[in-house]
């Protein structure tokens, strides 16, 4: 009987706890949680750091931070969906695997973090302020270590995926034999098109004008470009598959362009592996990424996650948060999640 007693007892003290635990909670996945003033913190953190901001921006979406203000409420949704990532491998990893990286494993994660925060700009075609590490620096040291913690956690689960490539040296030149092609430098040429001229661009391409004549008479130019350079991704992306001096079926628009740049190789030429590995490495982790993202997806369906309604709704239906569509004025001013 004094066993039973004592059940309910702990049972009550547990309830009481997670009641307290989750009220706290800014975003919580199972045991694992971010207080609200601390998403809070992190949010007025990165609203003070162009650089950061820039590189994150490139990652997630942040949709309209506004300095000292605030974010809008898309851009603290998709904040928070990033932390549910986090915490769900992590919780993940230490459940399963009593993950528990050691300083000198996490210092070395860093430095991958800053590879990757990198990379993703040049893919993004951004050029940010500072270089990713400069940008680092300038957030407080527990976000650092709460970011760089779970982009750990996300290496670490990829490595358990049987179809994911090993990160290392042999498998990497592999990887790079398999698409060579996919290193080369591109030499190239453009034409810019607008809604006003784009169609006329259609009917001169159809009738036969060559890549020359197009760049010559939509203003465009040409050059050359290497994978270690940037822009390279983009050029890479919108010539892959193409035959020389041929544009593809659509022009690439940048984000919050009023133009849009058709681009065509007009020469390739191989690189070595040892000139081009850090753009190998940036390419498995991305199909990794892509192989893992199924199961992340499963993973934080199975979970419990709760968010503070100041900052997103969670559907658990879909397993995603959802910005708010109507907030508070005392939480998010100026329709956005506030800071200050």
């Amino acid at each position: 009987m004094r066993r039973v007693v004592a059940l309910i007892v702990v049972a009550v003290i547990g309830a009481g706890v997670a009641g307290w635990f989750w009220r706290d909670s800014g975003v919580a996945v199972n045991n694992s949680s971010v207080q609200s003033a601390q998403v809070r913190s992190d949010l007025l953190a990165i609203s003070r750091s162009p650089s950061y901001a820039c590189y994150l921006n490139t990652i997630v979406p942040l949709d309209g931070v506004t300095t000292n203000y605030g974010f809008s409420p898309a851009g603290s949704s998709n904040w928070a969906q990033l932390q549910v990532g986090g915490l769900a491998l992590t919780d993940f990893m230490v459940t399963n695997y009593h993950w528990d990286p050691t300083s000198a494993e996490l210092a070395a994660d860093k430095v991958q973090y800053e590879a990757a925060m990198t990379s993703s700009a040049a893919a993004a075609g951004v050029s940010c302020p500072t270089s990713a590490a400069a940008a680092l620096a300038t957030m407080p040291a527990s976000f650092v270590d709460a970011q760089v913690r779970y982009y750990a956690a996300s290496l670490d689960f990829i490595s358990k995926i049987s179809n994911s490539i090993p990160l290392d040296d042999a498998s990497l030149r592999a990887f790079y034999a398999q698409h060579p092609e996919n290193y080369d430098t591109i030499c190239y040429k453009f034409a810019t098109v607008t809604s006003a001229n784009y169609q006329q661009f259609q009917v001169d391409r159809a009738s036969g004008k060559s890549v020359s004549w197009l760049a010559a008479n939509y203003p465009g130019g040409s050059g050359c470009v290497s994978p270690t350079q940037q822009g390279y991704t983009i050029v890479r992306s919108q010539t892959s598959g193409q035959a020389l001096n041929t544009f593809p079926a659509q022009p690439y628009v940048p984000a919050n362009s009023s133009s849009g740049f058709f681009i065509a190789a007009t020469s390739r030429t191989p690189n070595p592996f040892e000139s081009v590995a850090s753009l190998v490495l940036a390419d498995a982790r991305s199909v990794n990424s892509a192989i893992a993202s199924q199961d992340e997806s499963t993973i934080i369906a199975a979970a419990h996650v709760r968010i503070d309604p100041a900052f997103a709704r969670w559907i658990a239906a879909s397993a995603k948060t959802q910005p708010l569509t109507t907030p508070k004025a005392s939480l998010t001013p100026f329709a956005g999640v506030g800071l200050t």
